[in-house]
């Protein structure tokens, strides 16, 4: 067994390399263990069960100059988009999902004022709906024709049905089943309220930010100043009828304006970059923070083995074996880290509890503490085998060097060496 008590005694001389060490592992352990948890975070924001056929679809706006006929003519697009030759179906809606625009609304079981309720994604559709999403209906059934009622700026009709999302019922009707969602009266828009038709697997928001699914649909349709269409073509047409719709549906009314036709994979990707561009820097910065450190390692080690040249040499004329030498630099390091995860790894939970009660920062699992300090021992073992192992070169000629061997090989056990 290698004598602890020389190596401390070592390190104890070379403070400020050590110091130098012992901070670099413990600031680039709390803070690539955050930036891992930020990235799941923001993995987990890319690939949201949206519960629709992103690849499927697409959308436009539409607005109009005075004196245009909101209802007749959104009916005859709808109409002509649906006979289009490859669109499964079209719908107008308030909100396109994942866009980062939209409508929300808090949704209650009851209209006491005092009762807490959910914020949740709010939008207008009518019986086409789910299908031009691609919803899964979990529970119930659909919106029917006569179910829709139309909300004008004279006329703020509410809806009286509603489809909500699995998540959404979970949220207000804990105790009860799927299936006992059915029938139940929300209040939302203040005191409007409807009943529960139909229950869906998932519905993104049009944000993207957790909780992701908290989304109801009303049977309604609006002539508010502008809205959207949503329309479903048949898989790997998308693009083909896109570029069909462009050029033929501005031109059948002149009473109002088509803008901003797009795919819904664009407008998620866009609306996604965000998340992108802070994944790719926090992953960025936590890789150049594990260099850094290696290199701060495998330089300190190789200037002790310069520094430490005659010992080493000493410790050879004496009989120590290459492993003896090499052991000793593995001891080292492997203190050197423990010292610096001790400190790192409290900083990191710390700063994490911070991060988390502030700005509602991802937890990370503990099981990562584990794995991160795994992965710094690996780190810094595969960082000193090069100097350990140039170390291990050193000829025991070097003892004989500016000195007698038996005194200098005294100083150089009681200093570095001593077994």
């Amino acid at each position: 067994m290698i004598d602890i008590g020389p190596i401390l005694r070592s390190m104890r001389s070379n403070f400020v390399g050590v110091l130098f060490i012992v901070l670099q592992i413990a600031i680039t352990s709390a803070v690539v263990l955050n930036a891992v948890a930020a990235v799941q975070f923001v993995r987990s924001l890319i690939t949201i069960e949206t519960g629709i056929v992103e690849e499927d679809l697409f959308h436009l706006s539409i607005t109009w100059i005075d004196d245009y006929n909101v209802e007749a003519g959104l009916r005859e697009d709808l109409e002509f988009i649906r006979n289009t030759p490859g669109i499964v179906n079209a719908v107008q809606s308030n909100a396109i999902p994942m866009s980062n625009s939209g409508w929300s609304t808090t949704l209650k079981t009851s209209d006491d004022p005092d009762l807490e309720g959910i914020n949740a994604a709010h939008y207008m559709v009518d019986e086409h709906g789910v299908e031009t999403l691609g919803l899964n209906i979990i529970a119930g059934r659909n919106f029917q024709a006569d179910e829709v009622v139309w909300w004008s700026t004279d006329n703020e009709a509410s809806a009286h049905t509603l489809i909500i999302t699995k998540d959404v019922g979970e949220q207000l009707f804990p105790e009860l089943p799927v299936n006992d969602y059915l029938g139940q009266e929300i209040f939302h828009d203040g005191s409007r309220s409807g009943r529960v038709v139909g229950v869906v697997e998932n519905l993104s928001k049009p944000w993207v930010n957790p909780p992701f699914n908290w989304s109801f649909l009303a049977a309604r349709q609006n002539d508010f100043s502008a809205y959207f269409v949503l329309i479903r073509t048949e898989p790997g047409r998308r693009d083909e009828l896109m570029s069909r719709i462009e050029s033929t549906f501005a031109e059948r009314n002149r009473s109002r304006i088509v803008r901003n036709l797009r795919s819904l994979s664009q407008t998620a990707r866009d609306a996604q970059s965000g998340n992108l561009a802070v994944g790719w820097i926090l992953g960025t910065t936590a890789v150049l923070l594990v260099i850094t450190a290696s290199c701060g390692i495998v330089g300190v080690t190789s200037f002790n083995v310069r520094k430490r040249t005659q010992q080493i040499g000493m410790r050879r004329a004496v009989g120590a074996t290459r492993w003896d030498v090499m052991r000793y630099f593995l001891v080292e390091v492997l203190l050197v880290v423990s010292i610096g995860l001790v400190f790192g790894l409290v900083l990191a939970v710390f700063i994490n509890m911070l991060l988390v009660e502030a700005a509602e920062f991802p937890k990370f699992e503990y099981w990562w503490v584990a794995a991160g300090a795994l992965g710094f021992y690996v780190l810094g073992l595969m960082a000193v085998i090069g100097p350990a192992y140039q170390a291990t070169t050193i000829s025991p000629v070097i003892a004989s060097e500016g000195g007698s061997l038996s005194a200098r090989s005294k100083k150089a056990y009681r200093v570095a060496f001593a077994n």
